[in-house]
């Protein structure tokens, strides 16, 4: 049954509106969120991202030496792109393909591109594996490129909590949560 006109509910920021009470609320914590600074650096972030932003860039973590050079670090994010420093200008994928087609003689069919760039740097450049992320590399020590484990996206429930492990049906209900 219906009851009657639902009062429009509009966001006081941007005036969009909205069918639902959870949508409007999603919607100001998603784009209308207050900043602040960041006590140690002083960059604006959102309220809710500010624990990462210090865990990401603020955290002391056990000293890691740069093999390449001896300088010492404490922080895990500083450490890594330290270590992009000493690895110098990366060749661009159309110079790589011009190379294997001056000196792949290996008579391969690949499936794309990407295929065709890894196999080359993988037979004949004497690139590696790295075994956490997968990723075609020089140097397969983790700490020596950007080595993330290959995460996919959840598209479908039930999501959780990552604070928490409260169960939600949907995505916006988690975040609206967190």
């Amino acid at each position: 049954p219906n009851h009657g006109p639902k009062p429009e509910l509009i966001c006081e920021h941007c005036q969009n509106s909205f069918e639902q009470h959870s949508a409007l609320e999603y919607h100001k914590k998603r784009y209308h969120q207050e900043k602040i600074p960041c006590p140690d650096c002083g960059e604006m972030q959102f309220i809710t991202y500010m624990n990462t932003h210090m865990d990401l860039y603020h955290k002391i973590c056990e000293p890691k030496t740069c093999d390449y050079c001896g300088k010492s670090f404490t922080n895990l994010v500083k450490f890594k792109g330290h270590i992009r420093t000493h690895a110098g200008v990366k060749k661009s994928k159309h110079k790589i393909l011009e190379e294997f087609d001056k000196n792949c003689f290996c008579n391969m069919v690949f499936e794309s591109q990407k295929a065709k760039l890894e196999h080359y740097k993988l037979v004949h450049l004497d690139y590696k594996l790295c075994e956490k992320c997968r990723k075609v590399v020089k140097n397969p020590n983790p700490d020596a490129h950007n080595c993330a484990p290959v995460v996919h996206k959840q598209r479908t429930g039930p999501f959780i909590c990552k604070f928490c492990d409260a169960v939600f049906r949907t995505n916006g209900a988690v975040f609206y949560h967190e």
